[in-house]
């Protein structure tokens, strides 16, 4: 979390303004989670003629449709630790890929 230091607030700054880190390294609780996310494929070759194959596909990402926090405010304020990013929601794809 940062804090914006400018003259208004000290008078004696000779600087502007100066941004001052306010995590403190030694509280574990100041990373987000982990994030575990499953992606699956289901694919199957099928044969054509003119030894010609079809492979279909159908991919699942973020199966488990996690809702991870990856990016958060980290500015201090009414929205501080307010998440701006997380995981993408589940998404389905198919496809196909024809070999010659």
């Amino acid at each position: 979390m940062t804090y914006l230091v400018n003259r208004t607030v000290l008078p004696s700054l000779t600087q502007t303004s100066v941004t001052v880190n306010l995590d403190d390294p030694l509280r574990p609780d100041r990373f987000f989670d982990r994030i575990n996310q499953v992606d699956l494929r289901f694919a199957k070759k099928l044969p054509l003629a003119n030894n010609r194959r079809l492979m279909v596909m159908f991919d699942i990402f973020n199966a488990t449709n996690t809702n991870a926090v990856l990016a958060a405010v980290r500015t201090y304020g009414a929205t501080v630790y307010t998440p701006n990013t997380i995981v993408q929601g589940r998404l389905f794809q198919l496809g196909a890929q024809f070999y010659v």
